[in-house]
């Protein structure tokens, strides 16, 4: 559950960290419904849909929405925007000699914003990363238990814009984040018999063995001896 609970903690921290920046939002996928001319008795049977259809008008803009592990069903990747994604990418347990164990999670963030006018796109989209990319060196630790690792370094990448699909992205604007956190370690489980001694072989000679003295160091008993 160690995962589950930094991709918790980062969602709620970067709501937070964003929570007064309001961005456009992307017009519903089809034009707004108009009556169709025909006059009062005509019935073109579209009637319903256009009510859907206008009830669905987003607001202009709104705070940004924070998700993880992937999208909510039906999304796509510019629907909801403006988002912020956090994934993870990959974990890494390890020991080396004669240190601590460690525990690493590389996160990566994915950043979408939507906006009609380039120039403020682009402008949007770093104003989003730089405000995250500022809380977490300034905050370091969430959760009061997951690090962020800056020996790894902090990196982020801004997607370039060449116009609008199929060659650029235009009007929304793509960026991401990658992070690595030091994250708490799991304790090796040692299982104790009735007496409350481990199961583990204590050192020192065993019940047939023919040598005296403590273990191994012990003095082997030879004939001569006897």
């Amino acid at each position: 559950m160690t995962r589950v609970f930094l991709l918790e903690h980062l969602k709620t921290f970067t709501e937070e960290t964003l929570a007064d920046l309001l961005l456009p939002v992307p017009p519903p996928r089809h034009t707004a419904c108009v009556d169709l001319a025909g006059g009062d008795d005509f019935d073109d049977g579209l009637g319903s849909e256009c009510v859907k259809e206008n009830a669905e008008q987003p607001e202009p803009s709104r705070a940004v929405k924070v998700f993880t592990n992937a999208l909510p069903k039906g999304s796509s990747v510019t629907r909801d925007a403006p988002y912020v994604l956090h994934q993870i990418l990959k974990t890494l347990d390890f020991q080396k000699p004669g240190q601590l164990p460690l525990a690493e999670i590389l996160v990566r963030t994915t950043f979408c914003i939507y906006h009609e006018d380039g120039q403020e796109g682009g402008l949007s989209l770093l104003n989003v990363m730089e405000r995250l990319r500022i809380g977490l060196l300034r905050r370091r630790v969430i959760g009061k238990q997951f690090r962020l690792d800056l020996s790894a370094g902090l990196e982020t990448l801004v997607y370039p814009d060449t116009g609008p699909p199929p060659e650029g992205t235009a009007p929304y604007y793509l960026g991401e984040m990658l992070t690595t956190w030091n994250a708490p370690i799991i304790e090796r489980e040692v299982d104790y018999d009735k007496t409350c001694c481990s199961n583990i072989r204590k050192s020192g000679p065993g019940p047939d063995c023919n040598r005296t003295g403590p273990g191994a160091h012990g003095e082997y008993i030879t004939p001569e001896k006897q």
